[in-house]
Order: structure tokens, then sequence, then C-alpha cells
């Protein structure tokens, strides 16, 4: 059961479609997912950028001429009644001077938070915590460090466009202190990421950055080329097929009219030559030579004919196999060209104008019986796409080395769309009721095989409602 075309069609469309919508959500999961993960990326950023700096005042503190501060460590106990871990932060200014701070980890105890990664991140969150609150009461929190710092690890990440840093101070429900600024506040920000240093003092960072989506389409770039050149890839492959599904269906129907044309074709010269011999058989006067004469060349026009028909059928079957063998020799083009000129008008009773203008001594390297064929199919459709009397125009000349032989006629011409279709095997220009004119869209497509099979070419020029000239080039 053959589908109908536009059902292909449909199938086509809506599986591409529907592979374009996948894609689609695809595309949107993953930005999701790597939006997700540059946003904690940059979360991880700030946190390295406050740990780098801490450590830094730690080793300026180490550093100072007074040697005032003789020690500082974190320590992590489990309170018993509670059994929760404690992170201690004990700062030792003198032998007799101690300061102690405690925050708390999350998840209960200490063996529990060890068993999860999740966990243990935030657990060390608490620990730098823990040493914000002992080391914020002995030096004084350096911003411009931090911001340096956080500017290296963004670059790192790929985020090279401006950020704005602020230090506050929470108070509850009452806006928060502003303790330092380092940015353009003027510029425009959309994204604001949080990180507290201390629960206890209530101070956090505010890194304030432009929307991350450049910056994730940026990172996603070769995803995102590779997706559109395959899906570029199955527009173009969708679209092959789909032209190649009309061509064959339009091929399809051709062969359909070829086979029903071809057959009233061959059946008339049959037609023709068996009543020819049937009235010579039946009701044919022994002794009237004339009429007999006349019946036998009846039979034999048309018997040439349907040779002329059977062997240029078989040509196009053996050009389609690659198997034609041809006899290429100088052909002289006039002794070719003048009896198909006399049988047209022979045909038409002399109500035809065919003027030649050949050089009697010119000559083409072809094929003697396709190059007779070629000029054949070319008269016998300037005979029949003429509207009222034919006038028909045979010029050949030399031409840098080639030989060219132009036929011309005042028909009714063929249209631009239609003129680089008319080379095409069964293809037939559709002229309203002149459509009906006998033919089987081959003998076109037969004289472009033999011009291209003798290393020549053939081109027309058209135009509505004036006529037609193919040129047909040879080596000399």
């Amino acid at each position: 059961m053959k589908m109908p075309v536009k059902h292909i069609i449909l199938l086509t469309v809506l599986a591409l479609v529907a592979i374009i919508t996948y894609q689609a959500y695809w595309l949107g999961g993953l930005y999701n997912t790597m939006n997700t993960k540059l946003e904690n990326d940059i979360m991880e950023a700030i946190r390295s950028a406050d740990f780098e700096e801490m450590v830094m005042r730690i080793n300026m503190l180490r550093g100072r001429a007074d040697n005032e501060i003789k020690q500082m460590d974190i320590t992590v106990g489990v309170e018993s009644n509670q059994d929760q871990a404690i992170v201690k932060s004990k700062t030792q200014m003198q032998q007799d001077s101690i300061k102690s701070v405690q925050s708390q980890l999350p998840n209960g105890n200490i063996s529990d938070v060890l068993r999860h990664l999740e966990d243990v991140m935030e657990a060390g969150l608490s620990f730098q915590r823990g040493i914000h609150m002992g080391l914020d009461k002995e030096a004084e929190i350096n911003v411009p460090c931090f911001d340096s710092l956080l500017t290296l690890r963004l670059d790192s990440l790929g985020i090279h466009s401006r950020h704005l840093t602020l230090l506050l101070k929470t108070n509850g429900a009452l806006p928060p202190d502003t303790l330092s600024v380092v940015g353009n506040p003027a510029l425009a920000f959309t994204k604001t990421y949080v990180f507290d240093l201390d629960f206890n003092s209530r101070t956090q960072y505010q890194v304030l950055l432009p929307e991350s989506r450049s910056t994730v389409i940026r990172q996603m770039r070769g995803i995102l080329s590779v997706s559109l050149l395959t899906l570029l890839v199955l527009m173009v492959a969708f679209w092959l097929l789909i032209r190649t599904i009309k061509r064959q269906r339009a091929l399809d129907e051709m062969k359909s009219d070829f086979t029903n044309n071809i057959t009233h074709e061959l059946k008339t010269p049959i037609a023709v030559a068996f009543a020819a011999n049937d009235a010579l058989l039946n009701f044919g006067d022994s002794g009237n030579d004339e009429k007999t004469r006349k019946y036998l060349s009846i039979s034999q026009e048309q018997l040439k004919k349907l040779s002329g028909l059977v062997e240029q059928i078989l040509s196009l079957n053996m050009e389609s196999r690659k198997s034609l063998t041809l006899s290429i020799e100088q052909v002289e083009v006039t002794p070719t060209v003048m009896p198909l000129v006399e049988h047209y008008r022979l045909l038409a009773n002399d109500a035809i104008e065919i003027v030649t203008d050949i050089p009697e001594d010119l000559t083409v390297c072809a094929d003697r019986m396709h190059f007779s064929n070629i000029i054949n199919n070319l008269l016998d459709n300037a005979v029949k796409y003429s509207s009222g009397q034919p006038h028909i125009t045979i010029t050949a000349f030399r031409n840098k080395g080639q030989v060219e032989i132009d036929i011309a006629d005042r028909g009714i011409g063929i249209g631009k769309e239609q003129q680089k279709h008319v080379f095409e095997k069964f293809y037939r220009v559709p002229h309203g009721n002149l459509h009906e004119v006998k033919g089987y869209g081959l003998g076109l497509f037969y004289v472009k095989s033999m011009m291209e099979r003798m290393n020549g070419s053939v081109e027309v020029k058209s135009e509505l409602g004036k006529g037609s000239t193919f040129k047909l080039r040879f080596n000399g």
C-alpha cells in the first residue's frame, strides 16, 4: 500500500519537531545544571577567597614586632548532654589572657557529620566561621585583599565581568550596616551572593555580579555548536528525503504517462502498416503496380518510424546502463541534415518553411546514426510546437575550434522555469491543450545524453510566444 506523499511529509515534519523539542528540553536541562554548578563554583570562590584572606591576616599577626599573639588554635569537642559537635575558637593573647568562642556543627554528633560529603563541607564552613570568631577580634577584615583574591578566582571560572563586594553587618529586621565597599555601585548587577562570616557578630559578604546567562552560554558554546550542526544536518537530510520522495513520485507519474504515450506511438505505425498489408492481401489488384507500390511505401515508411522508436528506446536503455558503444567519426553535416529537411517538407506538403545555412564542407565528430536522430528529434519538436505554419531555421558554423548547429523556430516557446527541466527524463512542458501533442518525454533527454556521450553539449534559449533555439556544439 502506497502512503500519500502528504502523509509522509507530515510524519517527517512531526519527527523533526519531536527531535528539536527533545533537543531543546535537553539543552534547557543542561543549561540549568551548568548554571547551578556555576553558582556553586562562585560560592566556593567566595569561600576560598575568604579563607585565603584569613590566612594572610594570620601571617600578618605572626609577623608583628611586638609578638603580641602567642598562640591561636581551633578545637572540636562534643557536649555530653546535648551530643552536639561544637567548634571552639580559642585565642591566647598572653600567657594569662585567653578568649574563647564557639559555633555548633550541623546534623548532630561528629561521627554522623563525617559520613556525608555535604555535611563535611558544612562542617568546613563551620570551622572557617569559628576561625573568623577568633581572628576578627584581633585583626580587621581586609576587604580589598578579599576582593582581589576573589577576582582571581572568578577569572579562573571564566567570569571576567566587574563585580561589587560589600561587607555588611545585619541588624535583624533593620537595614544592614555597610562596613566596607569595593567596586562601583553605579554599575548594573542582577545576582547577589551572600556568604556569612560569623553568626555571632552577624557579619557577611555580599558579592554582586551581572547575570550569569552569558557565562553559561559561553561555557556551552561547544555543545550548542554541535547541537545546532546536528539539527542542521537533520533538517537538510529531511529536506532531501522529502524532495527525493516528491521527485520519485513525479518520476513514477511521468513513467506512467510515458507508458501510455509510447503505447500509442508504437501502435500507430503498426496499425497503419497492418492496414496497408491487409489491403494488399485482400483488396489489392495484382495488375495495379501503382497501388501496390503505394501500399508498400506506406508500410515501409511506418516500419521505419517504428524502427526509429525502438532504436531510440534501446539507446536510452543502454545509456542508462552505461553500456552504449558509439562509433565516432567525421560526419558531413549537409548530407545528414538535408534528407531530414526534405522528409518534413514532404510530410507537411510544403506547408512548412525550413531555411538552412550550412557550409558544404562542414563536418562534426559524432556517431552518424545518433547525430541524425538528434537533428530529427529537434526538427520534430520544432514542427509539433509551432503555432500556425512552422518556420524553422538551421544554421551551422565553426566557432573557436567547435562546430555549432542552431535549430530555431517561431513556435510557442518555453517558460524560464520549464527550461531547466526540458532535458530531464520523461519531462514534458505543459502547454494547455498542446500537452496532447504526441510524445513521451524522452526526445530532449536523448539529445542531451547523446551529446554528452559524444563530448558535445546542448542548450536552449527560449521565450514564450516567440520561439526556441537549440544550440548543439560538437568537436570539429
